[in-house]
């Protein structure tokens, strides 16, 4: 008898202990997820940043490679626009369809563009703007967790927007 009361306490111990660590594991799992998850969206999201600054900046040299002389490219402004977007298109064309199709592309030139942020002196200065909105229904990659009281996780801008400025 003095040995099963010895097993027996054994045992209750070992329930007990692995009772305490299944509340342990419902109490940090919820914790750890949302901050793997929260890394994973993330990390996407500074992808997909850098890659619209990299557009831009291509952008803008596609358009400065595009002849300002009225003699040998007729439709200037135009032409430079076409150029500008294929560049941008082409560096973001390793986003998913729903992405790649929601980023707005703008080309605005100084002086005489209304609300571009033109350089000091502005004169022959190419503005090229792209904005990816991320809180719509069309551009949205991850899930969003609710969450009471907090809102939903994580938390996104809006739009990301990245712009580069060339003189020509």
């Amino acid at each position: 008898m003095g040995r099963n009361s010895g097993m027996n306490r054994t045992a209750r111990t070992l329930r007990r202990a692995s009772g305490a660590a299944a509340l342990e594991f419902a109490f940090a799992f919820p914790l750890l997820f949302m901050m793997s998850y929260g890394g994973i969206v993330y990390s996407y999201v500074y992808v997909l940043r850098q890659s619209l600054e990299l557009a831009a900046q291509q952008a803008v040299a596609a358009a400065v490679s595009v002849d300002p002389n009225p003699s040998q490219t007729p439709n200037y402004q135009t032409q430079v626009y076409t150029v500008a977007v294929n560049a941008a298109r082409s560096v973001v064309s390793w986003m998913p369809q729903k992405l790649r199709t929601s980023v707005a592309p703008t080309v605005l030139f100084c002086p005489g563009a209304a609300g571009a942020v033109c350089p000091a002196g502005g004169e022959g200065a190419v503005v090229v703007q792209l904005s990816l909105p991320l809180n719509n229904a069309a551009s949205q990659l991850f899930a969003r967790i609710p969450l009471p009281g907090v809102g939903s996780f994580p938390p996104l801008p809006a739009t990301m927007t990245a712009q580069a400025v060339a003189r020509i």
